[in-house]
């Protein structure tokens, strides 16, 4: 350990437990700046080094304490910017008598202060003071940074195991109650050292930094756990495939509104498989990105019903090209869509029409410019909104699957081959060994969201999961 500050403390610790062992705490008044902050060049940092549980303190600085506290109101009706009596409360060093190992298998060395509580706060004066964060009009940057000689009171905690740690850590934290599971997702990113929780830089690929539980949870077929510790075990598993994630997977996530789980499970799906399969699916999977991304774009930039006019009845008959299967007296996809007509089982779609038409569906609420679209009938999900209840992961999983199995049967058959539900589920009946047979009605995709974990039939998930991770 070179940082001469922190060898302060750790000298202080190593003398309270020389006099006595079962003393675990002690408090010291460390000094802000050239202690706990550090300047390099003309910039404040965070000097402490904190625990490998932290969450990550960059994304929350700003919304968790500076507009909540800073931003709040005195009775004059005056912002009440920093208070150094309420930034002097609960801060935390733990300092281990022993090495051990934490839940990440990272060596927690003996003697090494690790800042436990109060990260946030650090990364927030720091970032004020390096002019990161907008200070409202008529207020002056000493309202809003400590003075300049200032100490903050640390309560100096003495531990000798990774039980001791991990107690303390979700007491103070409130990782299994107030905190969100998201937020504890970047303590196990930065635990396995994927992000830096001080500064929020990372090598993924961005929208699997956060909000991941719920994708990895539909993976998993299990609720990922809120304790981080639990969470580490479930994340450890899918971490080569989230590492490994293609940065052209951004547009199907960031366009899938409340579907937005499924699709961020669906996309660790495909890369588990594209690596997998590598080197018969490479190529074709990069090609199959490349399209989706070409039809984001174009669907993005007009009209969802005039992209499927020209998509399902363009001016030139294509070979093997997307179409419905249905005699329309006019070529009419406005018409069709509200019509007695609609009907998915009519569609015959490309792998990657089938991904775009899920991924744009039309939402027919009264306040939309599609009401009337029959658009309970024109999706295997059903519209455009997930249900609510109990019924929400059923439903959750029928999309999930239904995708996971367009992706596979595209892979292998070529993404460019338009193909109806009825093909698609006969093949799978045949290849993958999950029965889909008589499948007529819309009402029957409820089977593609099974959520039993054991019995006759077999639920899908379990299946795909085997086929996809196994």
């Amino acid at each position: 350990m070179s940082n001469a500050f922190l060898e302060q403390i750790a000298s202080c610790a190593r003398e309270q437990h020389k006099n006595d062992e079962n003393e675990k705490s002690f408090n010291l008044h460390l000094p802000i700046y050239n202690g706990l902050l550090k300047k390099e060049g003309n910039n404040y940092k965070k000097n402490t080094i904190p625990v490998t549980l932290q969450r990550n303190s960059e994304e929350r600085d700003e919304t968790d304490i500076y507009r909540t506290y800073f931003l709040a109101k005195d009775s004059k009706g005056r912002y009440r910017g920093y208070n150094s009596l309420a930034a002097n409360r609960g801060n935390m060093i733990v300092v281990p008598t022993k090495d051990f190992y934490d839940c990440f298998g990272n060596l927690v060395t003996a003697w090494d202060p690790l800042q436990m509580d109060g990260n946030t706060l650090l990364v927030l004066i720091s970032n004020i003071i390096n002019g990161l964060i907008t200070l409202p009009k008529d207020y002056s940057l000493s309202s809003f940074i400590p003075d300049k000689d200032e100490r903050m009171p640390y309560e100096i905690v003495l531990i000798d195991s990774n039980d001791e740690y991990e107690a303390i850590y979700e007491t103070i934290d409130h990782s299994t109650a107030g905190k969100s599971k998201s937020d504890n997702y970047t303590s196990v990113l930065g635990g396995y050292k994927l992000l830096d929780v001080t500064t929020g830089k990372s090598d993924l690929v961005k929208w699997t930094q956060s909000d991941m539980d719920r994708p990895l949870g539909l993976i998993d077929n299990n609720a990922v756990s809120k304790k981080v510790p639990e969470m580490a075990k479930t994340f450890k598993q899918y971490q080569e495939i989230i590492v490994n994630v293609d940065e052209r997977t951004s547009s199907i996530v960031y366009n899938s509104g409340s579907w937005n789980a499924v699709f961020r499970a669906l996309c660790l799906d495909m890369t588990s498989l594209s690596r997998k399969h590598a080197n018969l699916w490479g190529q074709k999977y990069s090609d199959f990105l490349n399209l989706i991304n070409k039809e984001v774009i174009e669907i993005g930039n007009q009209d969802v019903e005039d992209y499927w006019q020209h998509r399902l009845f363009p001016l030139k008959n294509v070979r093997n090209a997307s179409k419905i299967n249905c005699q329309l007296k006019d070529k009419d996809f406005s018409k069709y869509i509200r019509s007695n007509y609609a009907d998915v089982f009519k569609m015959k779609l490309t792998a990657v029409d089938w991904f775009t038409w899920e991924l744009f569906s039309i939402d027919s609420s009264e306040s939309s410019a599609y009401y009337q679209v029959n658009d309970k009938v024109l999706y295997i999900k059903g519209g455009s909104d997930i249900l609510g209840g109990k019924d929400r992961t059923l439903h959750m999983y029928k999309e999930l699957n239904f995708l996971r199995m367009v992706f596979i049967y595209g892979m292998i058959n070529g993404v460019d081959k338009a193909f109806n539900i009825q093909t698609l589920f006969e093949w799978v009946t045949d290849n993958l060994g999950i029965n889909l047979d008589n499948f007529s009605t819309h009402s029957d995709f409820e089977k593609l969201g099974n959520v039993k974990k054991k019995g006759r039939p077999v639920a899908p998930r379990i299946t795909l999961k085997k086929y996809i991770y196994g």
